[in-house]
């Protein structure tokens, strides 16, 4: 897997769902709108 830091915060939602899924954060997963809008705001 490779990293990439990028200035802007464009999420890729079934990326995001890839990583914590393979990250075994699934209970993170049940709303994923509440999940990539809270990994926004604290991008923010």
């Amino acid at each position: 897997m490779n990293i990439i830091f990028k200035e802007d915060k464009d999420l890729n939602p079934k990326e995001v769902l890839k990583l914590y899924n393979d990250a075994k954060w699934s209970s993170y997963t049940d709303k994923p709108q509440s999940l990539i809008r809270g990994i926004k705001e604290s991008l923010s």
